[in-house]
């Protein structure tokens, strides 16, 4: 059979070779892909942020079909269900309408439909709605469940009766039709049930990849990910022929040929690693922060070391920063806290752990010095110049989502710290915030300070530029876009955005660097040779002249 995968909301790839090979489908450029389905003739469709798209041609080309948007999708029968943000919605001879259901007016995350086409079951945050008769009636399906914000249901194909939902933290089974549910094992990402075998069920969970061997009414309580697979967060998995699986993963696509789970991994060449962040070390090596741990390279990108010793089990790596003068000392932000390693990322130690007041996520790391510089999805972080004494800072005296922060002044007084709902700025070192988002109406992702002084802001509308901390902020000459990452070096500054790849040597007027448009640029580096790094959103690493 042929595998289509999608690649982090971004782009889709197949396969006819069981993933010994791999082909780029169409471009689906500016459109978040949620959803994949293939019906019996091999015609594909994803829906997502921009509605369902079809494809007749093996995925080579895509065509709108005008439907809502939302993160879920199924098709029963000739027709087509999408899941929305505020509802069911049904395809009927080219004609969308919407469903009355009890999920109306809530988020739909999941709709999934039985091989006969008559019972069909939808997730949302209201729980879980079923209909016994294609989708004509409808009635909620929550008894026994422990919260009503449900994510997603697995059906097993064999057992009519035998049902999976996760709900609140749980995953719950039901063995008569969803008329009642019972606890079964830790929430996850997905569930997979072998139709040739279904009392084999893998749930991927926050904690790894567990088994049950009696139809999800015990699961083994161990990790079954293996070596190969490393830290590795499975976002879906498949069934195919003689209980052969296939799971796609936050580092790539692996297969396991039996219920034995010997891990291969089947994506050569398909450069699906996301890169969240570059540290270009002092002694040419070079740190990858991935969502499944660190890459290390110490020879320029030939060949890469997954290091992952001392993290915990997925270790979403987002930030990291060498130690200045100390190149084997590298500092990481990540979802086990503030990591360090102090031989070369061959080790990590927690050095500041993340707990409730943080979100429990360090998302970036900057070094004032010696002293850690850190956002969580709590605050700001900070330490002393040893690393052994952190303080949480709340922000404007709320426990807000901060995205970045970053030093204006080499003291590290003076912070901007980026949330979602905008930008502040501390002139004490973290203890008090003001408003410093003036003529900023747009999302903020980065800031970046030019050698004068000048601030530069990336946003999802483009670079602001401001001559003071608190603004106000007016637009450079860089088009409308989503800026990823500002990089000052060498005398430029440098943009990932949506459009591609931009430099500029006063952030007011742009040049634009071809070669990466349609690769979500996220991250920039510059290495010890001068070279200029491109961390992208599912398409790898990059590399090319600096300016």
């Amino acid at each position: 059979g042929t595998l289509y995968v999608g690649i982090d909301s971004v782009r889709i790839v197949t396969s006819t070779s069981s993933g010994a090979s791999w082909t780029a489908c169409g471009s689906v450029q500016g459109h978040e892909v949620h959803a994949l389905a293939v019906d019996p003739s091999g015609v594909v469709y994803f829906g997502g942020s921009d509605g369902v798209f079809v494809s007749h041609d093996g995925c080579a080309t895509w065509q709108s079909l005008d439907a809502p948007q939302g993160p879920s999708l199924a098709l029963i029968g000739t027709d087509i269900l999408a899941g929305t943000w505020g509802g069911l919605w049904r395809d009927h001879g080219g004609t969308w309408s919407p469903v009355s259901t009890p999920m109306d007016g809530h988020t739909i995350y999941d709709v999934e439909v039985d091989s006969t086409g008559s019972r069909v079951f939808v997730a949302s945050d209201n729980g879980i709605a079923m209909s016994g008769d294609a989708g004509t009636t409808w009635a909620l399906a929550n008894t026994g469940l422990g919260g009503v914000d449900a994510q997603f249901v697995a059906l097993d194909p064999v057992r009519p009766l035998h049902v999976f939902a996760q709900a609140s933290n749980e995953l719950y089974l039901s063995t008569n039709g969803a008329a009642n549910w019972t606890a079964a094992v830790l929430a996850g990402w997905t569930t997979a049930i072998d139709p040739a075998s279904p009392d084999f069920v893998l749930q991927s969970t926050w904690n790894g990849l567990d088994e049950s061997v009696d139809g999800g009414t015990s699961f083994s309580g161990t990790d079954v990910r293996g070596a190969a697979m490393s830290l590795a967060a499975v976002m879906r998995m498949a069934f195919g022929p003689s209980s052969q699986l296939f799971a796609a993963t936050s580092r790539g696509v692996f297969v396991a040929p039996d219920h034995n789970l010997a891990w291969t991994e089947i994506d050569t060449g398909l450069d699906a690693w996301t890169i969240y962040n570059i540290t270009a070390a002092d002694n040419g090596v070079l740190y990858l922060t991935t969502p499944s741990g660190v890459l290390v390279s110490s020879d320029a990108g030939a060949t890469w070391k997954d290091q992952s010793q001392g993290m915990q089990w997925d270790s979403f790596t987002q930030g990291s920063v060498q130690l200045p003068g100390t190149p084997d000392t590298v500092i990481f932000a990540s979802s086990d806290g503030v990591m360090q390693s102090v031989d070369g990322g061959s080790t990590f130690t927690a050095i500041y752990t993340t707990g409730v007041a943080d979100g429990y996520h360090a998302n970036k790391v900057h070094l004032v010095g010696g002293a850690v510089l850190a956002a969580t999805c709590g605050g700001v972080v900070t330490s002393d110049a040893n690393r052994t004494s952190f303080v949480h800072h709340d922000v404007a005296g709320a426990t807000r989502y901060v995205i970045d922060v970053v030093a204006v002044d080499t003291a590290g007084m003076q912070l901007l710290a980026i949330t979602t709902t905008g930008m502040f700025y501390s002139a004490d070192g973290g203890t008090t915030f003001v408003p410093a988002d003036s003529g900023l109406d747009a999302n903020i992702n980065r800031v970046a300070v030019l050698p004068d002084g000048t601030l530069l802001a990336g946003t999802d509308q483009g670079v602001f530029r401001a001559s003071s901390p608190t603004g106000p902020w007016n637009p450079s000459g860089l088009a409308p876009s989503v800026v990823a990452d500002l990089l000052v070096a060498q005398g430029y500054v440098i943009a990932a955005t949506d459009l591609g790849v931009f430099s500029s040597t006063d952030g007011a007027a742009w040049t634009f660097i071809p070669g990466l448009q349609g690769s979500h640029p996220t991250s920039l580096a510059v290495d010890t040779a001068g070279r200029l790094l491109v961390g992208t959103t599912g398409y790898g690493l990059y590399v090319t002249a600096f300016p």
